[in-house]
């Protein structure tokens, strides 16, 4: 199957996507968190068209205060395995990080560092949690999680051990308004999110912000396919 037909694939399992409660019979938790994370993931397009996607793509055009310059951003995410690649493009800088389930690595013009295996897990095990991949994890309705409500719009996702692995502020229409974590290193993140609007097969917030504002970006390319991540994207590190 080629790209494009996946592609056709996803937009039409959206026009047929879960009818609401249905994500309530597979979602565990508080009544109401349920509720409110079923609206958003039918305002992001549906629990089946993010519960068959592979590979998310994402182009960004964003601004960093540190260094103080603008800053293109490509990723290629896996959302159902620990692969990834995420380009950074400014005029001062460019890095590339990925990983595969293996190793990840970072370069910064060219100079390459991999990562030490205690840090390579703490990201491979950090991945299902992630933004990006958290959102399928709800979309299929994973065992492992549940969800507490706290009012009046915050979701709290842990896990059945009882870890904490995010939170979800969620408007009443299912609009998200902000998503905190604890990330693979230790260090909270916190960020806002903007209005949807709709990128081809699939919806999602038309930007967004760290919670101090020191990196920012409008969501130009948001892509959702069937296909893992192309091999010709380079998930090892040069000279591989």
């Amino acid at each position: 199957m080629t790209l494009s037909m996946n592609r056709l694939l996803l937009a039409v399992v959206c026009c047929a996507a879960a009818l609401p409660g249905a994500l309530a019979e597979r979602l565990q938790g508080d009544p109401e968190a349920v509720v409110a994370v079923e609206r958003m993931i039918e305002r992001f397009g549906g629990a089946d068209l993010w519960s068959r996607a592979r590979t998310l793509y994402l182009e960004y055009d964003g601004w960093r205060s540190e260094p103080a310059e603008p800053v293109i951003e490509r990723a290629w995410r896996d959302l159902r395995e620990p692969y990834q690649r995420a380009e950074f493009e400014g005029r001062s800088f460019y890095t590339i990080f990925a990983m595969t389930p293996s190793r990840s690595w970072l370069s910064r013009d060219g100079q390459v560092r991999v990562f030490e295996p205690d840090r390579h897990r703490a990201m491979v095990g950090w991945h299902p949690y992630d933004f990006y991949t958290a959102l399928r994890s709800l979309a299929v309705g994973d065992p492992s999680l549940r969800l507490q409500w706290d009012a009046p719009d915050r979701v709290v996702i842990t896990t059945t051990d009882g870890v904490e692995r995010g939170w979800w502020r969620i408007d009443q229409n299912g609009g998200l308004i902000q998503w905190g974590a604890i990330s693979d290193d230790g260090e909270p993140l916190e960020y806002l999110y903007g209005p949807m609007r709709a990128f081809g097969n699939v919806n999602f917030p038309a930007w967004g912000s760290s919670q101090d504002g020191g990196w920012r970006w409008n969501y130009t390319i948001v892509d959702l396919s069937t296909d893992p991540i192309p091999l010709t994207v380079g998930l090892d590190p040069p000279g591989d």
